[in-house]
């Protein structure tokens, strides 16, 4: 009798002891990224409509923070193209986070169905074009940069594009083939305005 007093006594502590762990535990914040697609002027061009882009829709987007890359959808709204939104896990003490952003391409989805993106037939359509490229000047902040942003639910980014012209499909090999803006390893930072969308 004794033994078994005993034994729920040291379970009683542990229970305890688990709950008290438990509530210590602080979960990690989400925060939601998305992105306002802004189209800037063409080289050598009066107006955005001058330049000959190619004539596909964007599908998708491939964005790399902080090394990381993600596809997501984009959708048109009155006119402008919007970025569906990415989950972002952070510490829970954040006021701010900082992201560094290297790549960001606006895809045409091909006719094939693939089960990983960007697929062989898939073609850019759009981008921002890096830091040390001719494209470089065309635009405000070349990539990569980082942006400090405040931590709340939704944060949208706005992003300046040039639309892409002569080829830009993947080889044969998988690899892309070159095109205005790719990366030469510079980096900057950006003092950002974005837009908070709270609820």
């Amino acid at each position: 009798m004794l033994r078994t007093i005993y034994l729920m006594m040291i379970m009683i502590v542990a229970i305890s002891c688990k709950k008290e762990d438990e509530q210590n535990i602080v979960p990690e914040r989400e925060q939601e990224l998305s992105f306002a697609v802004v189209p800037v002027m063409a080289p050598g061009s009066k107006s955005i409509n001058e330049w000959e882009c190619k004539p596909y829709e964007p599908t998708y987007l491939q964005v790399c923070l902080n090394g990381q890359d993600h596809y997501i959808f984009v959708f048109r709204l009155y006119g402008i193209l919007y970025s569906q939104s990415i989950r972002m896990l952070l510490p829970p003490d954040m006021d701010s986070a900082t992201y560094n952003i290297s790549q960001f391409l606006l895809w045409n989805e091909g006719d094939l169905i693939e089960q990983n993106l960007p697929g062989i037939d898939d073609t850019i359509v759009m981008g921002t074009p890096l830091a040390g490229t001719g494209y470089a000047s065309y635009v405000a902040y070349p990539l990569d940069f980082e942006v400090t942003v405040p931590v709340h639910d939704h944060f949208m980014i706005p992003m300046e594009v040039l639309c892409v012209q002569g080829e830009s499909r993947r080889t044969e090999n998988g690899k892309m083939k070159p095109i205005p803006g790719r990366n030469d390893g510079r980096t900057g930072s950006r003092s950002f305005n974005g837009q908070y969308i709270g609820n």
